[in-house]
């Protein structure tokens, strides 16, 4: 006999008769929402299958709240048949949740999805000088706030940029950056110290340089949401592969000790 997603999900209802009329909705919904992903018989399931669920689901605009919720779920249904004996591992072990402040671990975005996103600002002299300095400085977005003219060295191609532990750092940029930045520069009549403005000519609010990734994100045909620590992550990654030192890329990217990297930089499974 076939021991199938339902009998594992009923199995589990039965073993919690407290719960109430609307958890129980809540785990039909998303059963029915799991099964297509998965094969007939839970014991073919593998973590691959989890994570094109998870995947696709994040790309439906859900909330962060209800994807932990569908995540909490699945973890404790699977981990019910593992106890039972239904099941010889717990296939969910590697689905981890991604958006809920350092919870969880975060999804690795390939780079060259990321890049792509970088293209796409090519229209705006501002907005691809920005998608630049994240791409390859790796800058939280309150820093790229912050920097100001008199931080940008043209000639050297050197960027001084103050971290959280108020330890500035000079980061080298590329020639596309550079010339970015100066052509963006040069075409300002303004007086403000800020190297980045907004479109009207304030210096940047906070929702500012979220709303940038996502128009071009948009623009790209990205179908996943992407933020500004998608491009520090991707960065470290960059780096660790080319051979850099682990405290090297700490000292780049602001950390002051690395205690504070390895607990924020936390990434798991690549999801495309």
């Amino acid at each position: 006999m076939t021991y199938d997603f339902d009998m594992m999900v009923n199995d589990y209802l039965k073993y919690n008769p407290h719960f109430s009329r609307s958890t129980v909705k809540n785990i039909q919904w998303i059963t029915r929402n799991i099964k297509p992903f998965l094969p007939q018989d839970v014991r073919m399931i593998k973590s691959d299958h989890l994570n094109s669920w998870y995947a696709a689901n994040r790309t439906k605009g859900l909330t962060s709240s209800t994807l932990r919720l569908m995540v909490t779920m699945v973890k404790r249904i699977f981990s019910r048949s593992v106890s039972m004996g239904y099941l010889h591992r717990n296939p969910s072990d590697s689905l981890v949740h991604s958006y809920s402040h350092g919870n969880f671990r975060r999804m690795l975005i390939p780079d060259e999805v990321l890049w792509k996103i970088v293209q796409a600002a090519k229209c705006s002299c501002r907005d691809y000088a920005m998608m630049l300095l994240l791409y390859e400085c790796g800058l939280r977005s309150g820093e790229l706030r912050t920097i100001d003219k008199e931080d940008f060295d043209q000639q050297q191609k050197l960027l001084m940029v103050n971290s959280r532990s108020n330890r500035g750092r000079r980061i080298p940029l590329s020639t596309e950056c550079c010339t970015a930045l100066c052509y963006y520069l040069d075409s300002r009549r303004d007086t403000y110290r800020q190297l980045l403005l907004s479109q009207k000519g304030d210096p940047l609010s906070d929702h500012v340089v979220p709303s940038v990734i996502r128009k071009y994100a948009r623009l790209a045909g990205v179908d996943v949401r992407v933020n500004a620590y998608d491009y520090r992550v991707a960065l470290v990654v960059r780096l660790f592969e080319s051979g850099i030192s682990i405290i090297r890329i700490g000292m780049f990217l602001g950390y002051s000790t690395l205690e504070g990297l390895f607990k924020n930089l936390q990434f798991s499974k690549p999801i495309y």
